[in-house]
């Protein structure tokens, strides 16, 4: 770890429990819709990887993770379908001195270009299908960008060849974080996690641990106050309205031989 490192990003190597909830920081661009929080990346890689292994983050966005990621001594190759992320993500790794250890590259995350068993671990925070429409907001390709999907299916379909790419570009041993969370959707709630679960078992890779990632914590407040609002609606009759969704899930993967499970069911 390096003598500069920020002391909020100083963290264990495992949370110690598989609920998460980190406060505020600096270096989470939060003018970015969708940026995660660098405690995510640090708790959910850290542990599997050392200083000078290569992460791959074929969505990277502002580029949170390799910054994350830098100050530990960790190279990362980022991609992005995103002009304008890979930009700001550029920028961001350069004000603070840290492009020795990140690259950032224009590329579709179904067609990495990337050498077959490169990387020692992948970190992976894609659309939670169309609830942010990336490609309106950061000028990339509409046909391109998965938030863009015609449909759920085909949102699948997707993610499933980038699962598939970044198999390909880890090492046997490798692993990946995944960050999502689930989806409402005219009126049907889809459970992107649990699919996305099931996506990677397809891929041949096992579950390693599962965590349920609270909002941060300066966000509750808004939160607490929405759902009073919901409530009071609710009370006077004039909607009824669904829970909240209020957690992502934060899925460690690793690469396995093992076929995935099937179940035989007695008559």
């Amino acid at each position: 770890m390096s003598s500069s490192t920020p002391s909020h990003l100083e963290m264990p190597h495992s949370v110690g429990t598989t609920i998460w909830q980190f406060g505020p920081s600096e270096y989470r661009d939060v003018s970015y819709h969708g940026c995660t929080q660098p405690q995510v990346v640090l708790a959910g890689v850290l542990r599997f990887v050392k200083p000078g292994d290569l992460v791959v983050d074929p969505m990277c966005g502002s580029g949170t993770a390799a910054i994350a990621l830098a100050y530990h001594g960790i190279r990362t190759v980022n991609l992005d379908i995103s002009a304008n992320a890979i930009q700001i993500a550029k920028a961001r790794a350069a004000n603070r001195g840290l492009t020795r250890y990140a690259s950032f590259s224009l590329a579709d995350a179904r067609r990495l270009p990337l050498a077959s068993s490169t990387a020692s671990f992948a970190f992976f925070h894609p659309p939670y299908y169309d609830m942010v429409r990336y490609a309106a907001e950061n000028g990339s390709s509409p046909e391109k960008d998965l938030s863009m999907c015609a449909s759920y299916d085909e949102f699948l379909e997707s993610i499933r060849h980038v699962i598939a790419e970044i198999s390909r570009v880890l090492l046997p041993s490798g692993g990946c974080c995944l960050q999502i969370g689930d989806r409402l959707s005219r009126g049907e709630y889809l459970p992107v996690g649990h699919d996305l679960y099931n996506l990677f078992r397809l891929e041949g890779f096992s579950l390693f641990e599962e965590n349920v990632k609270l909002p941060p914590c300066q966000a509750l407040d808004a939160i607490g106050r929405s759902k009073r609002w919901r409530d009071r609606q609710n009370f006077l009759g004039r909607q009824q309205l669904r829970n909240l969704i209020q957690h992502d899930y934060v899925m460690i993967f690793m690469k396995s031989r093992t076929p995935l499970r099937t179940w035989v069911f007695a008559p």
